[in-house]
């Protein structure tokens, strides 16, 4: 978005008054901003353009000023378009997405980033970041507060959808996650296998792993020997000497 200054007036086209869209409006067949839920956004315009373009998008009021200098996050989107934005002081705003512009996205991370690939077996890590994993859950097997413990705890992918969204086992539960709300810790195709001489020995490390008793700092530990193809490491707690000796 740019902002224009008038430097010298000219004659323009015919046309009528009442085809001339008002500011800050959508004219025929122009379709609004694509925002979605999780978009990252700023308002970069000067004050007296965005308290105009306010008017009948939710108006204008001080405590606004925050959004003038903090990025703030898309948390939903009215039957108008108009674009209601969370900032950390927990205060809500609603915009013309007019006065809006996406910094990031997570459609921008999929389209900039490789897409992480996974498959039944690996070990992922869940985001450990609160109020985004909550946007991020959203069409992705939603939220529940009785998730809360999952944060930051790694788990093993016990299925993958047809829309990509992941089955996870961690802390003795399942829950559906969003594939960008976990990180990948270990491939079933590398660390966890390459230590294994057969199936019974993947087994018996998946059984020992997600054993109640096992503290999610063990289990942490024998992920990443797992990963880093630590077999004496990793027979070491499966034998149950580590931290013995």
């Amino acid at each position: 978005m740019a902002d224009l200054k008038v430097m010298n007036d000219a004659k323009g086209m015919t046309v009528y008054r009442d085809h001339l869209p008002l500011l800050g409006e959508y004219g025929p067949g122009r379709a609004p901003n694509n925002f979605q839920i999780g978009d990252q956004v700023t308002v970069d315009l000067d004050i007296e353009i965005v308290q105009s373009l306010q008017h009948g998008h939710g108006g204008w009021t001080d405590g606004m000023f925050e959004c003038l200098s903090t990025t703030g996050t898309v948390v939903g989107i009215d039957e108008d378009h108009d674009i209601v934005v969370a900032y950390p002081s927990s205060h809500r705003w609603t915009f013309n997405p007019t006065v809006l512009t996406i910094v990031s996205s997570p459609m921008m991370m999929l389209t900039d980033n490789q897409p992480q690939l996974f498959a039944v077996g690996d070990f992922v890590k869940i985001c450990s970041d609160l109020e985004r994993i909550k946007i991020l859950q959203r069409g992705h097997g939603e939220w529940a507060e009785a998730m809360v413990p999952t944060l930051g705890k790694v788990g093993r992918v016990q299925q993958v959808y047809h829309d990509n969204d992941l089955k996870v086992e961690v802390c003795n539960t399942s829950w559906t996650y969003n594939p960008l709300a976990v990180t990948k810790v270990a491939s079933s195709s590398d660390g966890a296998t390459a230590v294994t001489t057969n199936g019974e020995r993947l087994s018996a490390i998946l059984k020992k792993l997600f054993e109640p008793h096992t503290s999610g700092d063990t289990t942490e530990e024998l992920v990443k020997a797992a990963a880093n193809g630590d077999k004496t490491m990793v027979e070491n707690f499966l034998a149950g000497t580590t931290g013995q000796n």
